[in-house]
């Protein structure tokens, strides 16, 4: 981005609130490429939405056990090293954006942006963004269609 147009383009969008980053998403930018992307964009440690007050509804612990998980992943798994994947997927900014999307229906449509498919997880524990969206009704956007 020579002349900076993306790098404004994300910064104007995050600044005005039309693109929300969220503190999980914000935290996995720096653990990948060597953080090349936080230190790039110093404007995201700024401007991160905190999530830790959005908390999983029974509804939601149903669909994580039910729904959102990959089956055969789960049928492998002992009880007790299911319950510690589960945990960490309600930790990870998968589910935070989530619920973030859940708990923000009423003011906005929020959308979440993905270059994720919903073709296959290469067998981890839990489906990806663009399939758990779609059993929540939540809509997901690409960044070229932004």
């Amino acid at each position: 981005d020579k002349d900076s147009k993306l790098f404004n383009f994300f910064k104007e969008k995050i600044e005005i609130t039309e693109i929300i980053v969220i503190e999980k998403v914000y935290d996995q930018c720096g653990n990948v490429s060597k953080g090349i992307v936080a230190q790039a964009l110093p404007y995201l440690r700024i401007n991160q939405f905190n999530t830790s007050e959005y908390l999983p509804t029974k509804s939601f612990f149903n669909q994580t056990d039910n729904s959102f998980i990959n089956r055969t992943v789960k049928n492998r798994l002992p009880p007790a090293e299911f319950e510690i994947l589960k945990r960490n997927f309600l930790e990870d900014a998968d589910a935070k954006l989530l619920l973030f999307c859940i708990n923000n229906d009423n003011m906005f449509k929020p959308r979440i942006v993905t270059e994720e498919t919903e073709a296959s997880n290469d067998n981890k524990g839990f489906k990806k963004i663009p399939s758990l969206c779609k059993i929540l009704n939540i809509s997901t956007i690409t960044l070229p269609s932004l």
